[in-house]
C-alpha cells in the first residue's frame, strides 16, 4: 500500500533473523523520502500523485458539465532500485 507498510515489513523481517535484500526482497510503493533512510535503502514504485489528483479532478469536472465519454487514463511511474531489492553476486 505504501512505503510505510514496507518500513513495518523491514521491522519484522529483521526482527525474525532474515536479511534484506539476501532473504527477502523488499519494494515500497510511493517512494517516500525516508525511503533513503533506512537500512538497507528501500527500493519504491514511484507514482505522480499530484498529477493523479489534478487528473481525476479535470475528468470529474468534464463529468458535471455534461461529458459522457469513459476514458482511461494512464499515469506513468517509475521504479526506483535501491539495496532493499538487489541481490548481489
Amino acid at each position: 500500500m505504501n512505503d510505510t507498510l514496507a518500513f513495518a515489513a523491514m521491522e519484522v523481517i529483521k526482527s525474525h533473523g532474515l536479511r534484506i535484500p539476501q532473504d527477502i526482497a523488499l519494494i515500497g510503493y510511493t517512494d517516500e523520502q525516508h525511503a533513503n533512510y533506512v537500512e538497507p535503502k528501500l527500493s519504491a514504485v514511484c507514482h505522480q500523485t499530484y498529477q493523479m489528483g489534478q487528473t481525476a479532478c479535470q475528468l470529474l469536472i468534464d463529468r458535471l458539465k455534461g461529458d459522457k465519454t469513459v476514458r482511461q487514463v494512464v499515469i506513468p511511474t517509475t521504479l526506483q532500485v535501491r539495496e532493499s531489492s538487489v541481490k548481489e553476486g
